[in-house]
């Protein structure tokens, strides 16, 4: 009996050995992985050569950087390079999220993109401290590309695991562009709804920033108004009240103040925005 215990964990020790190698041939090779022959594996046997692959799983091309949300902005600025974010929820092992990062990485189709141009990040909305990311795209859903120039602009968009896996933003410059209803609230698509995201992140950035003077409050809150034509919500309404509040404009404050109250009846608005919510 004993020589039977023995004799199968010595078979389940080859059947692990056997798949964790194909997991590594499948990161060496670059796909597709060999075909396993070894003895026919448990269900206990496959999920533990799963775990193998995704926790030791090293990046070739992907530059990946920790840390906040600005931290990597910053990061990306100073060493005058793109960064790519693409958003998560939660702390699932093997998200969607980690998925689409390792098949970028591994896209064979994208050998003419120069990696060394793009820092990489994950952005979590669990960290209190990216959820101005969420707030602005006025939605948590995931995964969500975005591209910041090396000035830390937003000049992308990508939406969804396959479009993120092959990288098509990534080609020609920045020239693709989706003009398809994102997963939000907006009803913004393509450019629009680029250039509409990029006044609210920088309109919150200048908020954040001690250095900004009122010059800086002015024009962010110039721009927010501005974005209004295009479409009103919870918050660039909330930063039309804090750049009024800025500014001393205390009639417009109580304006955008009220505006908010009316907007936070909405349930959606209270899931999303519950850090802004007093």
């Amino acid at each position: 009996m004993i020589l039977n215990s023995i004799n199968r964990l010595l078979a389940l020790t080859v059947s692990l050995i056997g798949l964790i190698g194909v997991a590594q041939d499948t990161i060496n090779n670059n796909f597709p992985s060999k075909t396993y022959t070894g003895p026919p594996l448990s269900q206990e046997s496959k999920d533990f050569a799963k775990d193998f692959f995704y926790e030791n799983y090293k990046f070739k091309r992907l530059n990946m950087v920790e840390g906040t949300l600005d931290d990597a902005l910053l990061k990306a600025e100073q060493q005058g390079k793109h960064l790519f974010v693409i958003t998560s929820f939660g702390n699932q092992k093997r998200s969607i999220t980690d998925n689409a990062f390792r098949a970028l990485d591994l896209n064979k189709s994208l050998n003419e993109v120069d990696f060394d141009d793009f820092l990489f990040y994950e952005c979590n909305f669990s960290d209190y401290r990216n959820k101005y990311l969420f707030w602005a795209f006025n939605s948590i859903g995931f995964p969500t590309g975005f591209i910041f120039s090396k000035e830390g602009r937003l000049i992308n968009i990508i939406i969804g695991a396959d479009d993120i896996s092959n990288g098509y933003t990534l080609l020609g410059g920045f020239t693709y562009v989706q003009n398809k209803p994102f997963n939000n609230r907006l009803n913004l698509q393509g450019e629009n709804a680029i250039n509409f995201i990029d006044t609210q992140l920088s309109a919150f950035q200048t908020l954040l920033d001690p250095e900004s003077k009122t010059e800086d409050y002015n024009k962010a809150y110039n721009a927010v108004i501005d974005s209004f034509n295009k479409e009103q919500y919870y918050f660039n309404t909330f930063l039309a009240e804090q750049l009024s509040k800025k500014l001393g404009l205390k009639d417009q404050e109580l304006i955008y103040a009220l505006k908010l109250k009316s907007l936070e009846t909405d349930p959606y608005n209270k899931q999303l925005y519950y850090l802004l919510i007093e």
